[in-house]
């Protein structure tokens, strides 16, 4: 554990700073002036000292009384006196400092600060490993102090105190570091947490410095990996480490093709089919993936060594910017000075064919073109196969049912504020979370677009519903959850539901009908004098009845929903079975409002979509 000690004469703001290192870096802080204090009101060891030389009335109310005590202070005659009570009192704080410092080393602090104003004066810097002085220009020392209200000091009053310090240039060359604290308090801070960055733990038992030199790193979003990254993955392989980790790094701002999990098991086959094979009996290719900074990852895993592609020229200014960039971070992440420092390699391609190629040129290749056999100039068949597939879910996903414009998203948002869910800023909070998962990438027909065409039902019916806040939560919590390889997505969604709507203090009796009449959505089992419910569940199926031309929409964007975790095949024999359900029955709607407007196509698009899926 590294102790140190801060100082500053009157006015510095060391005190400030030694709170906020408390509150803000969880660091222990030692507060002297507390301490005497503490020691005046209830040590009986000082009072039996202050009693014995000073006499019984310097004890009052079983505290010392210390506007007496400075009586002593303010005699020339009594400086001996005054000498040995302070001697006593410094005894007693140190005593109480070896306490606390032997209490955090058994909590396990990296760091403790204690507080002292007469550091140097009292030449105590042997109780610490480092001592820090916080100091500013005299002026503005002065008009701080003036200005503090604990004690309030006339212009005299500060002049003695100030005189009693050591001057700022002494201190500043017997400290191990200086703060200036002539600014902004977040700038002190900035400048107490390079020193500690900077301080080295002497009482730390030295252990095996970390071997920085055991694996090397070559990180890109390879969205998707290409042939030039794998070309450089085989070059960087005959390199004298035993691990090479090919690592994705994730950038939230990105929106990329492939997930990051889809990746990862796409380098993972052109790994195992071109490089794994060819490397040495203690070698191995690790491939994984990380957030945050990549020099981060790198100590993590034990790294110094970077390696990079080159394509040309314009690659190796830009690279070597960044390499300069991340040698700076590396050293500033490392917790132990003098260990590797960052280092890069680049591996220009060894096939010239390759020099020109890039994940963006291969994406644009297939998203924008039908040229399919070209891919194979830039990706592996295998990974140009999932980027086929992949630019077919895209394209799919284009024939999305309804898209929904700004002034419908309002209009959602209108309805949401009109129900009684208290707390204004937490249901913007909950109404946002909730179109966030309505705008989830896979979902082409259960998304937003859905909940609109839903509450143009809901607006339609309105009056004849005997409780609609709850079916209008029902209608926005009822697909929140959505998942087409669950079999629970109507169950999560009501834990989702209630609570959201218990966060936003909703009347129990509320939250637990919009529970059951979204769990209705599963079994469609209503009572026969429960209207709410009816029309609730034929808003929901109203889809069924709406014109061919919506219908066969409707029909592409639930394919591509399912398509994203299911074969065709697959989902052709889901859609049948559920579609057989309906077949078999004499009306679908349970409401004649429905029934009367949408009865009759349904049938024909459930039977035409049939004959579609059959043949």
């Amino acid at each position: 554990m590294i102790k140190i000690g801060i100082t500053g004469s009157i006015g510095s703001g060391k005190s400030t700073l030694a709170k906020h290192a408390s509150v803000e870096l969880g660091i222990a802080v030692f507060d002297a002036d507390q301490i005497v204090n503490d020691l005046y009101s209830d040590n009986d060891d000082l009072k039996t000292f202050i009693r014995n030389n000073c006499g019984d009335d310097f004890i009052q109310n079983n505290q010392v009384d210390r506007n007496k005590l400075k009586t002593i202070l303010l005699d020339p005659k009594q400086i001996a006196l005054w000498k040995s009570i302070e001697q006593e009192v410094h005894k007693l704080v140190w005593q109480q400092y070896e306490l606390f410092v032997a209490q955090q080393i058994k909590a396990g602090a990296s760091f403790i600060i204690a507080d002292i104003p007469f550091l140097f004066e009292t030449k105590s810097e042997s109780y610490f490993d480092y001592s820090i002085n916080v100091f500013l220009p005299y002026e503005q020392q002065k008009i701080r102090a003036l200005n503090r209200q604990t004690p309030k000091l006339t212009s005299a009053d500060f002049e003695k105190r100030y005189s009693v310090f050591m001057p700022i240039e002494q201190r500043n060359i017997r400290a191990d570091f200086v703060v200036d604290n002539s600014g902004e308090l977040e700038a002190s801070v900035l400048q107490l947490r390079l020193c500690l960055a900077q301080m080295v733990d002497c009482h730390k038992i030295e252990s095996e410095p970390l071997n920085y030199n055991t694996s090397a790193v070559y990180v890109g979003s390879f969205d998707p990996m290409t042939l030039g990254h794998v070309d450089v993955v085989k070059s960087a392989a005959k390199m004298p480490y035993p691990k090479l980790y090919v690592a994705i790094g994730i950038n939230p701002n990105k929106k990329p093709m492939f997930t990051v999990d889809q990746r990862l098991a796409m380098i993972e086959r052109e790994m195992d089919r071109d490089v794994r094979p060819f490397l040495g009996a203690n070698q191995e290719v690790i491939v994984t993936a990380y957030e945050g900074l990549t020099v981060d990852f790198m100590e993590s895993v034990g790294s110094s060594f970077c390696v990079r592609g080159l394509r040309g020229i314009k690659d190796l200014e830009e690279e070597g910017d960044l390499a300069a960039v991340n040698r700076g971070l590396f050293a500033d992440s490392l917790t132990e000075p003098g260990v590797q420092s960052f280092s890069q390699a680049y591996f220009a391609t060894t096939n010239p064919d390759l020099r020109h190629v890039s994940s963006s040129f291969a994406r644009g290749i297939c998203l924008n073109t039908n040229k399919d056999l070209s891919l194979l100039r830039y990706v592996s068949s295998d990974v140009a196969a999932k980027m086929i597939a992949k630019r077919d879910q895209i394209n799919r996903a284009k024939n999305s049912y309804r898209t929904p414009t700004k002034q419908e998203v309002n209009q959602l948002e209108l309805i949401w504020n009109a129900l009684p869910i208290g707390d204004s800023l937490l249901a913007n909070q909950i109404f946002l979370d909730l179109m966030n998962h309505y705008s989830e990438s896979h979902r082409t027909y259960h998304n937003i677009g859905h909940l609109v065409e839903l509450f143009e039902y809901f607006e339609q019916y309105k009056y004849k519903l005997n409780d609609p806040t709850s079916v209008a939560m029902a209608l926005f919590f009822h697909d929140v959850i959505y998942d087409v390889s669950s079999s629970s997505n109507e169950k999560n969604s009501t834990i989702y539901a209630r609570k959201a709507l218990k966060k936003l203090n909703v009347d129990v009796k509320i939250i637990d009908r919009v529970e059951a009449l979204i769990n209705m959505t599963a079994s469609h089992d209503v009572t026969d004098n429960d209207e709410d419910s009816k029309l609730f569940l034929d808003m929901d199926m109203a889809i069924l009845g709406v014109s061919n031309t919506q219908y066969i929409k409707y029909c592409k964007a639930v394919e591509c929903e399912y398509l994203s975790h299911y074969s065709i095949e697959q989902f052709k024999k889901g859609r049948k079975d559920f579609l057989s359900v309906f077949k078999e029955k004499d009306r679908v709607f349970l409401t004649d409002e429905f029934e009367n407007t949408l009865g009759e196509n349904v049938f024909v698009n459930i039977k035409s979509e049939y004959l579609k899926l059959q043949g």
